[in-house]
C-alpha cells in the first residue's frame, strides 16, 4: 500500500528528459543505464521506483526495457483531475 514503511534501500526516479533534437541516438538509454548502475553500485539501492502517466505508453515501454514492472498501484496525476500515474518497480536480481 502507498504510504507503507520502506524496509529496503530504494531509489526514486523523478523525471527523465532528453531534448527532442537529441532523441533517437541512444542517449536516453545510456544515461538511464548509467543511473541504474550508479544506484546499484555506488548508492547500494536494492530497488528503484518511478511513476508514469497512464497516457504515456512510450515512457512505459522505455522503462519496461530496463526491467521495470508495474506494481498495480497508482496515484492521482498532479494538476490533472481524473488522470493517474502508475507505479513501476525495478528490483535487483
Amino acid at each position: 500500500m502507498l504510504g507503507d514503511v520502506i524496509d529496503v534501500r530504494q531509489g526514486h526516479v523523478v523525471a527523465v528528459f532528453v531534448r527532442p533534437e537529441a532523441r533517437g541516438r541512444g542517449l536516453t538509454e545510456r544515461l538511464f543505464a548509467h543511473g541504474l548502475r550508479w544506484a546499484r553500485d555506488v548508492a547500494g539501492v536494492d530497488r528503484v521506483r518511478l511513476f508514469v502517466d497512464e497516457r504515456n505508453g512510450r515512457a512505459e515501454a522505455f522503462y519496461r526495457k530496463f526491467g521495470f514492472v508495474p506494481t498495480g498501484k497508482s496515484v492521482p496525476a498532479p494538476g490533472d483531475a481524473g488522470a493517474r500515474q502508475l507505479e513501476f518497480l525495478f528490483e535487483r536480481p
